[in-house]
């Protein structure tokens, strides 16, 4: 573009400094300070596509801000995934998906061992955690952090029922 001189003229406003760019210190700020990130599990069986619309968000999108970041895992363990918050809207937040990893379930190292009384191992999602589940589907104790805790709890029912104490003398 020419002035009226003939003169050539950028078209950059006249802020935008045509030397190279560089970082400066009023911008840059520990992560910390900024950004927010949240964890969220999915209920058993939702699927990556459904978090990904809007829709999903809308319970919880008043507490979002641009730029968030949101961990997410489908509570049995069946997949992982990260999210980004790129803005909130009337009725949800539009999330950008980050990174997706499935994950094939949590607990899944082989046969859980039962007992004679059919007292069972299982993992029962993020919130309950592993637990043991009686023969009849009663829930006996859950909040199991690891399946080694619940392991030994297991073993503990199993000598309590036969009436043998920790260090193998029956009772």
């Amino acid at each position: 573009m020419k002035d009226k001189s003939g003169k050539q003229v950028s078209k950059e406003p006249a802020t935008v400094s045509r030397l190279p760019r560089r970082a400066s210190r009023e911008r840059l700020e520990t992560a910390e300070h900024r950004r927010t990130v949240w964890n969220y599990f999915a209920t058993a069986g939702t699927a990556i596509e459904e978090v990904l619309k809007p829709a999903f968000w809308a319970p919880v999108s008043s507490r979002f801000e641009p730029w968030h970041r949101i961990e997410i895992c489908e509570e049995s363990g069946q997949w992982w995934g990260e999210l980004l918050v790129q803005a909130v809207v009337d009725g949800g937040a539009v999330v950008h998906q980050l990174r997706f990893v499935e994950l094939g379930g949590v607990g899944k190292t082989g046969a859980l061992p039962s007992n004679a009384t059919g007292a069972r191992i299982e993992f029962l999602g993020a919130h309950r955690r592993w637990a043991l589940v009686a023969a009849d589907g009663r829930v006996l104790k859950d909040q199991l952090p690891r399946e080694i805790d619940a392991r030994r709890e297991l073993e503990s029912l199993t000598l309590v029922n036969q009436n043998v104490t920790p260090h193998g003398e029956a009772s």
